[in-house]
């Protein structure tokens, strides 16, 4: 599981070391490889290989004319990108995801069990303090699952 976050430096390439802990996990599952997407907040999504397939699956099996159906599938579908760790731990985020998160310099990836999110510094500073401002409605959210 990926849990936790981690600030790291991204390069002028747009190469962003992914943290050694997030690398165990894959390591640990035989992976090398994460398709990144966009997220319905602005942040990149990291998806090990294995969970994406499971993604597309999902998708595949849904109806192919509902409007819906179809936004859903450009946003993630026409805006992936595979990208495989390099010698060093490394991902290149590519340029048009980097520009939809605000990622420039610095980002932080956040752990979110099977996948990770990719945030700018300062897009993940204001989500968490959103986050922290809005506990009740977070608080609400979680009793409906039975937590």
């Amino acid at each position: 599981m990926f849990r936790g976050n981690h600030e790291c430096q991204v390069d002028e390439k747009g190469r962003v070391p992914f943290p050694a802990r997030f690398r165990e996990v894959l390591s640990q599952a035989g992976q090398n490889v994460l398709v990144l997407t966009r997220g319905f907040s602005p942040c990149i999504h990291a998806f090990p290989l294995k969970e994406w397939l499971k993604l597309e699956e999902r998708l595949g099996q849904m109806p192919v004319f509902d409007p819906n159906v179809q936004r859903m599938r450009r946003l993630l579908l026409g805006e992936c990108a595979e990208c495989e760790l390099d010698k060093q731990g490394r991902i290149l985020v590519p340029p048009r995801l980097r520009d939809y998160a605000g990622v420039g310099k610095d980002a932080v990836f956040v752990g979110q069990m099977q996948t990770v999110e990719i945030w700018s510094s300062d897009g993940w500073k204001r989500h968490w303090e959103e986050l922290v401002a809005d506990t009740g409605g977070v608080q609400s959210a979680v009793a409906t699952f039975g937590l």
